[in-house]
């Protein structure tokens, strides 16, 4: 009988390694509410989002600050002050300084995960249309 509290206590503690490693890989396999697309692209992607929280001020007829962002080619051209509102890849185009945290557009979007993709479809997928 002096081995029986060894094992249980062996037992108890294998049973809280297992426990603990099962909430940690429980942890780690989250997954995200909507899965991340493996190119974002303006009629996939971005055009529905812009359609939802940005055309109502940046529509065709008198858009904000004349920046358009109802069709792809608006979305290329340039504001009233002369800057372009989008350049391929470049992490510093008005579209983004807007769009990221502590820009005047950032709390329009649903959340991060919106702006995270805009953000890959300026600088990673270059503007990619399709």
């Amino acid at each position: 009988m002096g081995s029986a509290p060894r094992s249980r206590t062996t037992a108890i503690a294998g049973l809280v390694a297992a426990l603990a490693f099962a909430a940690g890989c429980a942890e780690r396999r989250a997954l995200p509410l909507r899965p991340t697309p493996q190119r974002v692209t303006y009629e996939g992607t971005i055009q529905p989002i812009f359609e939802q929280h940005c055309v109502s001020c940046h529509g065709t007829s008198n858009p904000a600050a004349n920046y358009a962002l109802t069709t792809y080619d608006e979305v290329l051209e340039n504001g009233s002050d002369g800057t372009p509102n989008a350049i391929p890849g470049d992490p510093q185009s008005l579209l983004l300084i807007k769009s990221l945290p502590g820009g005047s557009m950032n709390g329009f979007y649903s959340g991060p995960e919106e702006v995270a993709l805009v953000e890959r479809w300026v600088v990673e997928d270059s503007l990619a249309i399709r």
